[in-house]
């Protein structure tokens, strides 16, 4: 009996954990950078959630959108992480459509991060 109780409680216990899951990062992890037609990584940059910032901390152009993450670099550990967010993509600013993404974007097919001298898209 105490056995089936103990069960019971554990199965109670994961479901109440996933429940308290929150919004899944599609960011954070690690990327190997390979150069063109290489079959060797040069390097692999290592991606994490960081706290969001709050409007006062940004320009009022970057107020759309707090969320930010850092990349370092695991070939080069003396340098710090660098900050980056995602490319905006609202009625006053679209990052995507310089480089005519835009329709990828809103349909879902793409997203970009921009780290300032550098961007990272998934599609």
């Amino acid at each position: 009996m105490k056995t089936i109780f103990f069960i019971v409680l554990m199965l109670f216990c994961t479901s109440l954990s996933a429940q308290n899951k929150s919004e899944i990062d599609l960011w954070s992890g690690s990327y190997a950078i390979y150069p063109k037609n290489d079959e060797v990584a040069a390097d692999t940059l290592v991606i994490k959630k960081v706290k969001n910032l709050t409007a006062d901390q940004v320009p009022s152009k970057l107020e759309a959108d707090l969320a930010r993450w850092e990349v370092a670099s695991t070939r080069d550990s003396k340098k710090e992480a660098i900050t980056i967010r995602r490319f905006l993509s609202n009625d006053e600013d679209d990052e995507y459509k310089e480089f005519g993404w835009t329709a990828l974007h809103k349909s879902g097919k793409m997203n970009c991060i921009d780290g300032g001298h550098f961007f990272i898209c998934q599609t």
